[in-house]
């Protein structure tokens, strides 16, 4: 490997269907480690968005899932299709390579995560932000190209096309358009909560009220009574569980330890979580968030939000979630080199 050369690690997750009464979440990791069988229930898998894709519908033993999983995957197929910047012909990937300074009319889908992701933008004080992606792929996370180290000047050079201040829209005709023509976006921090959401509610609307659906580690449920159990592993090694109650909940979970760069140039080592406002990868410090798992009613909500907490230290996150109605957090921190947990006010309610 030359000496200029980057070496890049990660790690993901594979759920998988097994035998237990528990869906455990480890961290960022989701396994379907079973659901009890005292009722009929179906189980549909697939792929999607780069990812899996699981659900299961309790009180339904259904014959024809066929019929459910090519709906469920027509769904994903037109988000994909609108918001997968790795579809060239995407909806996103048009407007991306589009250099023209005049409005473009936008998908409902489109729409609606443009217009939550603003929401979000505004809420974490720029913190959240889809146009970041130049940042990732001069840093090295969007390319397999051998890099060195980014340089200051570089940095201040991409940051003149970040931005999501530099996008405007024009809620009356649904349109969008660039200050900066060399602006891009990307909504990998909040499409699949979204795509969640709206398989939860397309099963909703086909009267399957009991259920459960996860993209890429991104969960909703649904039930009249029936409570969802999912255990959140304890961060020390001794496999125990904090195991919390979902009934109409999202969960989703973000952490910085599952993808980082080590530049053989300089010996540095960073992670894939990039500060907007300073173009630079978070140090890894006292304080430190490394995973964050967030309750909120929609999972657009819980996946923006567990993204919006790996940005800021223990005390900043706790404070934002706490201002918040609708959303709880368990976050995992760094403290005298140690990794401790907290959990905000309301996450008491969920533990069983």
């Amino acid at each position: 490997m030359a000496d200029n050369a980057i070496k890049k690690q990660s790690r993901g997750f594979i759920p998988f269907i097994a035998s237990s009464m528990l869906i455990f979440l480890f961290f960022y990791v989701l396994s379907i480690d079973s659901i009890s069988i005292k009722s009929p229930q179906t189980f549909i898998v697939g792929e999607t968005m780069g990812t899996t894709y699981s659900i299961v519908i309790r009180n339904s033993y259904i014959e024809d899932k066929e019929i459910i999983k090519n709906e469920v995957d027509s769904i994903l197929n037109v988000i994909n299709n609108s918001m997968s910047t790795y579809i060239d012909s995407s909806e996103i990937s048009l407007f991306n390579k589009n250099k023209e300074n005049k409005p473009v009319a936008i998908s409902e889908h489109f729409y609606s995560v443009l217009q939550k992701s603003s929401y979000y933008y505004n809420l974490s004080d720029k913190k959240f932000d889809p146009t970041i992606n130049p940042l990732y792929e001069l840093w090295g996370f969007r390319s397999d190209r051998f890099l060195d180290e980014p340089t200051e000047e570089d940095v201040i050079k991409t940051m003149d096309f970040v931005g999501f201040d530099k996008i405007v829209i024009d809620q009356d005709f649904q349109t969008i358009f660039k200050k900066n023509k060399e602006v891009s976006l990307d909504f990998s921090a909040i499409a699949k909560g979204y795509a969640v959401d709206v398989i939860s509610e397309h099963l909703a609307s086909k009267e399957y009220l009991n259920h459960f659906v996860e993209i890429g580690g991104e969960i909703r449920t649904a039930s009249n009574n029936e409570k969802w159990l999912i255990g959140i592993q304890n961060p020390f090694g001794d496999q125990s569980v904090n195991i919390v109650s979902a009934l109409n909940k999202a969960i989703a979970t973000s952490g910085n330890y599952v993808n980082y760069i080590e530049y053989l140039d300089t010996g540095s080592i960073k992670t894939h979580i990039i500060d907007p406002i300073t173009g630079f990868p978070l140090d890894i410090k006292d304080g430190s968030i490394s995973s964050a798992t967030v309750i909120s009613d929609n999972c657009i909500d819980a996946d923006a939000l567990a993204t919006i907490l790996m940005l800021l230290d223990i005390n900043s996150g706790v404070k934002l979630i706490e201002a918040l109605t609708d959303s709880e957090a368990f976050i995992i921190y760094i403290k005298d080199g140690k990794l401790k947990t907290r959990q905000t006010s309301g996450f008491e309610k969920y533990i069983q």
